[in-house]
């Protein structure tokens, strides 16, 4: 807090006799006394007296007093106004500083603060000089120094100290403050905690005894480059050495702190321990690399599809359907590698509908090759971005050549005769019953024959029934090739 009023020179000058008390008129205030004060002579304290009694009073002042705290010469000397004057949480202090003092060695300056006319509070530096009148008297010339500016600046800069460093201290991730020589000066708990160290030991410790060898030259030429201003801060990751021995990553983010006028004074690191992340990593690795071993040696067909048709993956077992090594698939359409019209129609219009819906599709589809035919059942499954978007679509193609084989005979047998493979009564009534339906409604004729085979008991009498068999079996086919 400072006053309003113009304090410029911003400095007191009064004397103090130890032993005698004086009075002051104000002729005396004009007598010369801003001259004779102009110059001070320095010289050893004296023995004589007890210039730090209580009963110590003003002899005179200079009329600069008022542009500091507001009161006329006359009113400072009298009746000890400058020490009531002394701010009520400096008092002691001062009092007792100046009853602490030797009188055989130079005076120190004491710092302390005043309370102005209006109740302005006035920082002072109150330098004592010893000044010699004679062989029995020593007279002290003070001089008070207006420093509430410069008081204000400091408060200003301890409390941004002590804010920065309380952020510091309960910062939740590891923060260090080395000197341009690369010694570590402050540490916070986080700091020691990732290190194993004690802040006691860490303070003054060389940061490259923390670092693995291999990383100590690429260090040093950041710290050079930083104090240069070639750059304003670097980030490395960097494996370190804890105090037990064992190593870990971090991420090391390191800037220059400056003084006021731009000078580098101190490097801060704040670092990110690594070490859970190189283990999630670790397992994530491990984990893809499983997926991909099971999904390598799956016999079903596996592959990424882009929006584009293009592949970014395909498994081996393709190459044992198609005859296509799975290198040659990334990043081609199955037109650009000339499949099979019905196959690349199926695939795409699968894909385009999973994109467009975001649900799951599935279809069958018949392979022909030219030694072989074989069916599978194609799966598409969508894979979203974080969005909902779906980016990519996940194709399964699994065969179920067999399946359909056993599916289609049982359908076969239920509407065939096993021996013949003629239509059975119920296979007949079914097509009997389309059949009519048909040629109703396209106004066509529709004939039945029926067929009886003459003496076949004799056939299977006299040859057997396997011979009654094969006869059937003949005359079945035959009548198949005659009638379409």
């Amino acid at each position: 807090m400072t006053t309003n009023r113009d304090r410029s020179p911003r400095a007191g000058i009064r004397r103090w006799n130890p032993d005698r008390s004086y009075s002051t008129t104000p002729d005396a205030e004009q007598s010369g006394l801003d001259g004779e004060f102009a110059y001070l002579p320095v010289v050893a304290y004296q023995a004589q007296g007890q210039y730090l009694d209580p009963a110590i009073r003003l002899v005179s002042v200079t009329r600069t007093i008022h542009n500091l705290v507001g009161y006329t010469p006359a009113e400072w000397i009298d009746d000890g106004l400058w020490e009531r004057a002394i701010h009520p949480d400096d008092h002691d202090r001062v009092i007792a500083a100046w009853a602490a003092r030797n009188p055989q060695e130079p005076g120190e300056s004491i710092e302390y603060r005043l309370i102005a006319r209006d109740g302005a509070v006035v920082w002072v530096r109150d330098e004592v000089i010893p000044e010699v009148r004679d062989d029995r008297n020593l007279t002290l010339s003070g001089i008070l120094l207006d420093i509430t500016k410069q008081k204000a600046l400091e408060i200003a800069l301890q409390s941004n100290e002590s804010r920065f460093f309380a952020a510091f201290e309960d910062a939740g991730i590891p923060l260090a403050i080395s000197g341009l020589d690369g010694r570590l000066q402050r540490v916070n708990h986080p700091y020691c905690e990732l290190f194993g160290y004690d802040a006691d030991e860490l303070v003054g410790m060389d940061t490259r005894v923390l670092l693995v060898p291999q990383h100590h030259k690429n260090s040093q030429t950041i710290q050079q480059d930083l104090i240069a201003g070639r750059i304003r801060s670097a980030q490395n990751e960097r494996q370190l050495r804890r105090k037990d021995g064992s190593s870990i990553w971090a991420v090391i983010t390191v800037s220059l702190l400056r003084d006021a006028n731009g000078q580098p004074t101190h490097l801060l690191a704040q670092l990110q321990d690594l070490s859970e992340q190189r283990r999630t990593d670790a397992a994530l690795q491990e984990a893809n690399e499983r997926y991909r071993t099971l999904v390598d040696h799956l016999p079903d067909i596996i592959t990424r599809i882009d929006r584009d048709f293009r592949h970014l993956y395909i498994n081996p077992a393709a190459e044992a359907v198609i005859g296509i090594p799975p290198a040659r698939w990334i990043g081609r359409t199955m037109r650009e590698m000339d499949l099979i019209d019905p196959l690349c129609d199926t695939v795409e219009r699968l894909v385009a509908q999973v994109i467009a819906t975001g649900a799951e599709a599935t279809d069958d589809f018949r392979y022909i090759s030219a030694d072989m035919t074989r069916d599978f059942e194609i799966q598409m499954i969508p894979e979203t971005s974080g969005d909902g978007t779906v980016d990519t679509v996940l194709a399964i193609g699994r065969e179920v050549t067999a399946r359909v084989h056993v599916r289609e005979q049982l359908e076969f047998e239920a509407t065939h005769d096993v021996l013949t493979g003629l239509l059975n009564r119920r296979g007949f009534l079914d097509r009997l019953g389309l059949a009519i339906a048909e040629d109703v409604s396209h106004t066509r004729s529709l004939a039945v024959l029926f067929i009886d085979l003459d003496d076949f008991k004799e056939v299977n009498d006299s040859h057997g029934h396997a011979a009654g068999d094969q006869v059937l079996i003949d005359v079945g086919q035959r009548l198949s090739s005659l009638i379409d």
